[in-house]
């Protein structure tokens, strides 16, 4: 069986487990990643082994690159990650970009160096430390679609800046400035009610730059005028 957990480092150094610990072996998982940054043509994957959330408590294992993404927007590439556990508990892990084709491999030794009682002591270690490990991950998690979702609302406002009226603007911009303002320090509560918050005041952004797209679609034909055609 795997005597720890495999994962890799994602964005803002929280570690996604794709083995767990006492999977049987050999054993076999792929999951599905994105990049976090337009025009990103390359990937580092960075493997740990542990039970915590956070790769400052885990065990580095090795690392590999994986180049040749062809440049698109954030969230666009499709990068396959799979972990593969032989008899022996060799780890091989490749990654590949589904639209390019770009593939990358590395092999590393996880049970390499640990004693039984070590390992023991690594899982003790994730239960009592389970409830603050959970919130500092939920933490990470929340920053990290703050700043997507300012990204984005920055890209509406830059290609549709006649969309909302001035009052609606200056309630996006009051939004927008009190969730920068939450996410270096803030808590999860704080946190969570500042993008709630930014999700309601750019709710008519939103509705007005999916009408266009909706009008756009059909050829300039306004929804009422569509539903007069109907008649």
């Amino acid at each position: 069986m795997v005597p720890l957990s495999l994962g890799i480092e994602t964005l803002g150094g929280v570690v996604d487990k794709v083995i767990h610990r006492n999977t049987t072996v050999p054993a076999r998982k792929t999951t599905r990643y994105t990049t976090g940054a337009d025009n990103q043509t390359a990937i580092v994957l960075n493997i740990y082994q542990g039970e915590r959330e956070l790769t400052r408590d885990c065990r580095f294992l090795g690392t590999f690159k994986l180049g040749g993404i062809p440049p698109m927007p954030a969230q666009f590439a499709q990068v396959d990650v799979t972990f593969l556990v032989n008899q022996d508990g060799m780890l091989t892990v490749s990654a590949k970009e589904l639209r390019s084709g770009a593939a990358a491999t590395v092999t590393v030794q996880p049970a390499h160096g640990l004693t039984p009682d070590e390992v023991d002591k690594l899982v003790d270690d994730s239960i009592e430390h389970a409830e603050a490990d959970f919130t500092e991950r939920r933490l990470v998690e929340l920053r990290n679609k703050a700043a997507g979702d300012l990204r984005h609302l920055d890209k509406l406002l830059a290609e549709h800046p006649d969309a909302v009226t001035a009052g609606q603007r200056a309630a996006i911009d009051a939004a927008a400035a009190e969730l920068r303002g939450a996410m270096p320090g803030g808590g999860l509560p704080a946190l969570q009610a500042a993008i709630s918050e930014l999700v309601a005041a750019a709710n008519p952004l939103t509705t007005a730059v999916m009408n266009r797209v909706a009008a756009s679609a059909l050829g300039g034909t306004a929804e009422g005028e569509l539903d007069a055609d109907r008649l």
